[in-house]
C-alpha cells in the first residue's frame, strides 16, 4: 500500500481511525469479557440480549463518529483549524463517515464467535479472521492501484468487516442469534460494564491521544510517517493483545475459578513467555529499525526509520498488557481504570511538554516512555495477589540485548537486498 499511495493518505487514515477507535471505546461495556467471564456466558437469553446491544452499540458508534466528522467540516470551513495540520483536510470528514460504518456491520457479527472464544475453540476463529483480513487487503489494493487514493483504505475495511460478520453467522458452530432484553442479563452486563466504561473511556484517549496530539503539529504526510513506524512498533504488542483476549484471558479466568494458586501459576508461565517476545522485539526495532523501513519502503517514508527507534522502547510497557487481562480474570476492572487514567494524564503531559522543548524527536520520545508512571501502580496492585517477581522483571534486560544482537545483522540484509532486489513500479 505504501507504494500505491503517499504518506498524506496513510495520515489522514490514521486520524480517521484513532477517532472510531475513540467513540468506540468510550461506548465500551466490556460485552466481550462479560460473557467470557459469567457464569451465564453459555446461556441463550443472555447471548441474545448481548447481540441485541451490541447491535445497538454499532449504531451509535457511527452516529457520533457522524457528528464529529460533521464538526470537523464545519470547523475547517470558519477557519478553526490550523490550515497545515491534518484536520484541515477535506479529505478527513467523509473518510470518518465512512469508514465507521464498520461499526454498524460488525454490531451484527454473531455471538457464536465470542462463544467459541469462552471454549478456546480458536481454529475457526482465527480461519474466519484471518479471511476477513485478506478480503479487507484485497479490496483495498484493488481500489488503490485503480484510484490511488485514500478511498482504498475505507474500502478495504468495510469489505474486511462484511465478510467478518457473514462468515460468523453462516460457517460457525452454534444457535441462531435472534433479538433478546432479559433484565437480569442487562442487569449483569451493566454490572460488568461500569467498571470497563472507566476503564476504556481513559483508554480511549491513551490509545490515540499521540495521534490526536501530533494531528495538531504536524503535516498529513509527517503524520503519515509516524502512523507507519507506529504501526510497526506496535505490530508485537498487537499479536500480543490478540493473543491476551482471545487466549490467555479465558485461560486465567478458568485459572482463576480453579483457585489463586493454579492462578498465579498459569500468569507466571505467561509472562516469561510474553516478556521474552516482546522485550527481544524492543532490542531487535532499537538496533535495526531505520533498516526495516529502508527494506520495506521506498525513500518517502524514511523518517519513519527514526521514530520506529524510539518507539521500540514502548514496547518495554507494553508487556504489561497482560497484567491487566489477569486483573479482569479475577474481577478486578477497577485496577485496569486506575492504570489506563494514569497512563492518560503521563501521555497528555509529557508529550506537550517535550514537543514544545525537542520538537517532534521529543515528542515521539514522550510517547515511547510515557507508561513509566503505571508500571509503580502494577507494582502496587501486584503485590496485593503475589504477582510480583523481582527476577522476572530483572531478565528482561537479557531479553533486550539478545534483540539488540539480533538487529545488528539487519543492515548485512539491507546490503544483500540493494544488490539483488527487482526494480518495481506500481500505479501512476
Amino acid at each position: 500500500m505504501t507504494r500505491l499511495l503517499a504518506p498524506d493518505a496513510f495520515g489522514v487514515m490514521a486520524i480517521a481511525s484513532a477517532i472510531q477507535i475513540m467513540v468506540t471505546l468510550l461506548s465500551d461495556i466490556g460485552l466481550h469479557q462479560a460473557i467470557v467471564q459469567s457464569s451465564r456466558g453459555a446461556e441463550r437469553d443472555f447471548l441474545r440480549t448481548a447481540w441485541t446491544v451490541q447491535i445497538l452499540r454499532g449504531a451509535l458508534i457511527w452516529l457520533v463518529c457522524s457528528l464529529l466528522a460533521i464538526g470537523l467540516a464545519v470547523a475547517n470551513s470558519v477557519g478553526w483549524i490550523t490550515s497545515h495540520s491534518v484536520y484541515a483536510d477535506t479529505r478527513l470528514p467523509g473518510v470518518v463517515v465512512a469508514t465507521s460504518l464498520t461499526a454498524v456491520i460488525l454490531g451484527f457479527q454473531s455471538m457464536k464467535s465470542i462463544a467459541h472464544n469462552r471454549r478456546l475453540e480458536m481454529k475457526h476463529l482465527t480461519i474466519m479472521e484471518i479471511i476477513g483480513s485478506m478480503v479487507g487487503l484485497c479490496v483495498a489494493a484493488g481500489v488503490g492501484f485503480i484510484t490511488g487514493s485514500v478511498w482504498s483504505f475505507v474500502s478495504g475495511v468495510i469489505a474486511s468487516a462484511l465478510a467478518t460478520t457473514i462468515i460468523s453467522h453462516i460457517w460457525l458452530s452454534g444457535d441462531s442469534d435472534r433479538f433478546g432484553w432479559e433484565p437480569a442479563a442487562l442487569a449483569e452486563l451493566r454490572r460488568f460494564g461500569k467498571w470497563a466504561f472507566l476503564s476504556s473511556a481513559s483508554m480511549a484517549f491513551s490509545m490515540n491521544g499521540d495521534r490526536f496530539l501530533l494531528g495538531l503539529w504536524l503535516s498529513p504526510a509527517a503524520l503519515g510517517n509516524y502512523s507507519l513506524a507506529a504501526n510497526l512498533a506496535t505490530l508485537t504488542e498487537g499479536i500480543g493483545n490478540r493473543l491476551f483476549t482471545s487466549l490467555f484471558f479465558p485461560a486465567l479466568s478458568e485459572a482463576a475459578r480453579s483457585g489463586h494458586r493454579r492462578f498465579i501459576s498459569v500468569y507466571f508461565r505467561m509472562r516469561w513467555l510474553t516478556d521474552a517476545g516482546f522485550v527481544w522485539m524492543a532490542g531487535l526495532l532499537f538496533s535495526a529499525g531505520p533498516s526495516i523501513v529502508s527494506i520495506m519502503y521506498d525513500p518517502r517514508y524514511a523518517p519513519a526509520g527514526a521514530m520506529l527507534q524510539y518507539l521500540s522502547f514502548g514496547l518495554l510497557f507494553n508487556r504489561y498488557n497482560l497484567t491487566g487481562n489477569a486483573y479482569l480474570a479475577i474481577g478486578k476492572p477497577n485496577y485496569v481504570a486506575a492504570m489506563n487514567y494514569l497512563q492518560l494524564a503521563s501521555l497528555f503531559i509529557l508529550v506537550p511538554v517535550l514537543f514544545y522543548t525537542y520538537g517532534v524527536t521529543g515528542a515521539v520520545i514522550g510517547i515511547a516512555f510515557h507508561r513509566c508512571p503505571v508500571i509503580l501502580l502494577i507494582l502496587v496492585f501486584n503485590r496485593k495477589h503475589s504477582l510480583n517477581n523481582i527476577k522476572l522483571e530483572f531478565a528482561a534486560f537479557g531479553f533486550w540485548l539478545v534483540g539488540y544482537v539480533s538487529g545488528l545483522a539487519a543492515p548485512y540484509a539491507l546490503n544483500i537486498w540493494h544488490q539483488y532486489r527487482p526494480v518495481l513500479h506500481f500505479g501512476a
